[in-house]
């Protein structure tokens, strides 16, 4: 029998051993003593059975786990296939129910639940891992709760970095969805598992995926509606293919125009900090304030009996106001600074005019792209690659801001390096083209959050780095910090 963990460094530390005898000796090893055992006990909390009633009235159990919130949960997606009805039960015996999905990434099969109450989150950490790392991972049986160690024996890169982690150790019974956390007790990713054939392949999905689940605001309950549509609210996803309509080149241009013209004003902005509004209104702005007003009136020309695409020319055109409107005030807070030889009163009524008309355009048509993306997903795949992070319709995938802003048209080309940023202290210059970062290669289809995630997947490292400068390649090295500065995470 596996012993009941209590609390305390002692009775994890028996019950530890206790399962390590019973997955067999290999599973710890000599390095159990160097786990903060403390820490780990605490994370137990945050560690819950979960019981699945599908719809034909299978039973499914495996593990999940409080993360991102004290009412949020993170388990295995495929555990909640054709799910009825969801219920967790914790360590301390406290059963919750689980409301519906708020969040998921079917590449890498994490679901993320909304609980009925709450209760403590584990601290989640993105670090790099490498073969013949030492791992815990949370183990439940009978209700006993544990650990079993594994180790990291294989690393899968895709495209983008680093996507799972193969662990190597004995399993007698399912961990699907449980957390594993690295020698100071904070959880590194979720395990999933393969059948393949008569075994099973233990995989662990990095935490930094987790970190970039898309939160919804309400949940989707188990019977496929919304919370809010069962109230009456917001219409269900339509999830059709996108209409072959020319219309959609035209908004496609328009979101680029946008984002260009929100990106040169915030460059602008640096350059008119402290005396530089003396020098009067950057010429960036005026160039793609202009070009912005053509693309927008080539938007109120679409003619569409389509509701969904009305409904999002009109937020695109509302939006389009507000920020020539915010336009207008930046250009008038500096000239009135620079007739009056000071930043007067007037000059910071017409820039915190400039701020509210910014804000509010970002948010119109923040929210707009996201509604008609709900009913045309395959709208994202005519957009530029990134675009869609930097209009902040999705959370993007990296931990950090790099301090770079990116051509909408063009986003592994730098269009300007803010001072006092990371991208600043590890080299990279104004101009610069992306072009290649520890052995990956980058291309069409590639944008600047590729770049920061493979930098992120080299804390504390030391790589090549190569850019096209002033049309040349150029290669530097980069040695990035072991963990990121505070003052760059989101």
């Amino acid at each position: 029998m596996i012993r009941k963990i209590s609390s305390g460094i002692t009775g994890v530390l028996i019950a530890c051993l206790i399962i390590s005898a019973l997955f067999s000796a290999s599973a710890f090893g000599a390095k159990q003593e160097s786990f903060n055992w403390n820490n780990l006990s605490q994370s137990l909390k945050s560690v819950a059975t979960i019981k699945v009633e599908t719809k034909s009235g299978k039973l499914k159990e495996g593990t999940a786990f409080v993360a991102l919130g004290e009412d949020l949960a993170v388990t295995s997606l495929p555990l909640l296939k054709d799910a009825k009805k969801v219920s967790l039960k914790f360590q301390s015996g406290q059963e919750v129910q689980a409301e519906g999905l708020v969040g998921e990434d079917e590449k890498h099969n994490i679901a993320l639940m909304r609980l009925s109450s709450s209760a403590p989150p584990v601290e989640i950490s993105p670090v790099q891992l490498t073969p013949g790392i030492p791992l815990q991972v949370a183990a439940i049986r009978e209700g006993n709760f544990g650990f079993l160690q594994l180790t990291v024996a294989e690393v899968h890169k895709g495209p983008s970095g680093v996507e799972r982690y193969v662990l190597s150790g004995q399993v007698p019974f399912s961990i699907d969805g449980a957390p594993a956390f690295d020698k100071s007790g904070k959880a590194v990713g979720m395990v999933t598992e393969e059948k393949r054939g008569k075994s099973t392949v233990y995989y662990l999905t990095p935490s930094f995926f987790i970190n970039a689940l898309d939160i919804a605001s309400e949940p989707t309950t188990w019977e496929g509606a919304s919370t809010a549509l069962a109230k009456g609210g917001n219409q269900p996803r339509v999830d059709e293919p996108l209409p072959e309509d020319p219309n959609i080149v035209t908004l496609v241009e328009f979101l680029c125009d946008y984002v260009d013209l929100t990106t040169s004003l915030s460059i602008a902005s640096c350059f008119t900090s402290g005396k530089g509004y003396l020098q009067g209104v950057p010429q960036i702005v005026y160039d793609y304030t202009a070009k912005f007003q053509l693309s927008a009136s080539r938007l109120k020309g679409i003619e569409t009996q389509e509701p969904q695409m009305a409904k999002f020319v009109k937020s695109c055109l509302e939006g389009a106001q507000n920020i020539l409107m915010a336009s207008s005030f930046y250009s008038k807070a500096v000239l009135t600074g620079q007739q009056a030889q000071n930043w007067e009163t007037t000059a910071e009524d017409f820039f915190k005019r400039f701020i509210s008309y910014a804000n509010l355009s970002r948010q119109i048509i923040q929210q707009g792209t996201r509604d008609f993306i709900a009913s045309y997903p395959s709208f994202k795949d005519e957009l530029p690659s990134g675009l869609i992070y930097d209009l902040g319709v999705e959370k993007r995938p990296s931990i950090f801001r790099i301090g770079v802003t990116n051509y909408a048209r063009d986003p592994l080309h730098i269009w300007y390096v803010y001072s006092g940023s990371l991208a600043s202290s590890i080299g990279l210059h104004s101009g610069d083209i992306i072009k290649e970062a520890a052995g990956r290669k980058f291309g069409q289809g590639d944008n600047l959050e590729d770049f920061k995630l493979v930098l992120q997947e080299n804390l504390g490292i030391t790589i090549p780095v190569t850019v096209i400068r002033g049309g040349k390649d150029f290669t530097f090295d980069v040695t990035m910090p072991k963990s990121i500065p505070k003052q760059y995470l989101y």
